[in-house]
Parts: structure tokens; C-alpha cells; sequence
């Protein structure tokens, strides 16, 4: 145990020093760096218990994939994508691989992060437990990146939360993705922020109706005309468990 808790003791801080870390309650966060490496591998292998390990704030930079192999059991992870880093199709097709065997993952976040959108459906597939979901700035207006998110949202029954900001989509690429979140019967949360889904009137916005658990709407930085911004209240108008409804800087227009 002694031997055990100094290891940990020395990772932590090492790691510290070279990469963001947090401590969130009784569970262990971790920060990867390419240049650090568990000085006592025989005596703690991994170095920390797996079923408490949490990987938050990991900079892409210095993310190694093959890292993710020792924890099994990781339940979150947060990919913080480096803007001035591209990681091409090679450097998406790791992350993706590495993640499919964290069967227990049930928060994930994978922000800026453009070479994804292809290979998320294969990826979410092999994640049932799934109920935290961030893919903000990912693209998924490119090609059909919204249609092939929307086909596997059924094999996401416990998703409460889901992040699809910032991704530039229109109704029309909204459209299959809201009509597939019927299959999430339990989403309560819905982020929205800075796309393009109000420029046209569209009826469609009644299909929020059946999101009936949803408590929290936000749909910032989108713009909404007068007639568009009418058909999405009134839809909304009709969760009687929405508690929380964002929608500033919309520049709604007549």
C-alpha cells in the first residue's frame, strides 16, 4: 500500500508539472505527457486503481492513443483538441481505435477535433453506457457527418447530455439528428450554440415535442428569423420539464 501510494504520489505530481490535472473527489483525474513515464512499473501497474481512474483535460498534443489500453474501466474522457494542430485521418483512426475498448466510458468529450466525424458512428457503437456526450467544433457539417451521427444515436438509450456546438449545422443537417433523439428517451440536456438553424421556418421544430425529459435548451449564437424564432418557442413551449432555456445573441430578424 505504502509503496503503491508513493507512486501515485510521484505520477501525480510529475505529471502536474508538464500537463493540467484535476482531482475530482474521491476519483483520480490523470494527465498524459509523451515525455513521462511511471518510474515504479513493477510495483504499480497501471498507477492508479482502474475502476477510480478518470482521463480529463488531456492535450492532444501530448496524448499517446496506445496510453488508454492500461485503463479498461475509464468512465470519462476529455480530448481539449489543440487548435494549431491538425491531426489528420491517421491521428483521428488511433484515438477512435483506442477508445472502442472503453466499454465502461460513459462521459466523453472530444472538442475541435475535425478528423472525427467519419468515424464516430464505429465508435459510438462500442459505447452503450454512454450518457455524456460533447462533439463541439467537430465538424459534423461536413459531408454527411450529421446523417452518420444521427444513424447511431439508437445505440445511445442512456444519453442525458449531448454538446453539438459550434459544428456550423444547418436545419436541414439538424434535422436527422433531432428526429433520431427520440431514441434518447432520457436526454435532459441539449446544446445547440453557434450554428445556423434558424434561417428557414420549419415545422419540423414540433419533433422536440417527444424530447419530453429535456430541462436545459441551449441554442446561443444561432441565427433565428422572427417567423423561425416563433415555431421553435412554441415547440418548446411545450416541455414541461424545461427549466432552462438560453437563447442570446440569436440576431433575430423580421
Amino acid at each position: 500500500f505504502v509503496a503503491r501510494y508513493f507512486c501515485l504520489s510521484v505520477c501525480l505530481k510529475k505529471a502536474a508539472k508538464e500537463a493540467r490535472i484535476h482531482c475530482l473527489g474521491s476519483s483520480i483525474a490523470v494527465a498524459y505527457h509523451t515525455q513521462y513515464l511511471c518510474p515504479f512499473p513493477k510495483v504499480c501497474p497501471p498507477c492508479v486503481p482502474a475502476r477510480k481512474v478518470i482521463i480529463v483535460s488531456v492535450e492532444s498534443l501530448y496524448f499517446q492513443p496506445s496510453a488508454l489500453a492500461a485503463y479498461p474501466l475509464i468512465q470519462s474522457f476529455v480530448l481539449d483538441q489543440v487548435i494549431r494542430e491538425n491531426p489528420g485521418t491517421r491521428r483521428a483512426a488511433e484515438i477512435v481505435a483506442a477508445l472502442a475498448h472503453a466499454m465502461a466510458l460513459r462521459h466523453l468529450r472530444l472538442n475541435r477535433f475535425n478528423g472525427l466525424s467519419d468515424m464516430l458512428p464505429s465508435l459510438l457503437r462500442t459505447l452503450p453506457l454512454l450518457c455524456d456526450l460533447n462533439l463541439s467544433s467537430c465538424g459534423l457539417n461536413q459531408r454527411s457527418g450529421s446523417e452518420q451521427f444521427a444513424a447511431v444515436l439508437r445505440s445511445l438509450p442512456h444519453l442525458t447530455c449531448l454538446n453539438l456546438g459550434y459544428n456550423s449545422l444547418s436545419f436541414d443537417q439538424f434535422h436527422p439528428v433531432l428526429t433520431a433523439l427520440t431514441a434518447c428517451p432520457r436526454l435532459r440536456v441539449l446544446n445547440l450554440n453557434g450554428n445556423h438553424l434558424g434561417t428557414q421556418v420549419r415545422s419540423e421544430w414540433n419533433l422536440l415535442e417527444n424530447l419530453s425529459q429535456l430541462e436545459e435548451i441551449t441554442a446561443e449564437w444561432n441565427h433565428f428569423s422572427r417567423a423561425s424564432q416563433m415555431v421553435f418557442l412554441a415547440s418548446v413551449g411545450a416541455l414541461t420539464h424545461l427549466r432552462t432555456l438560453l437563447l442570446s445573441d440569436c440576431n433575430t430578424v423580421c
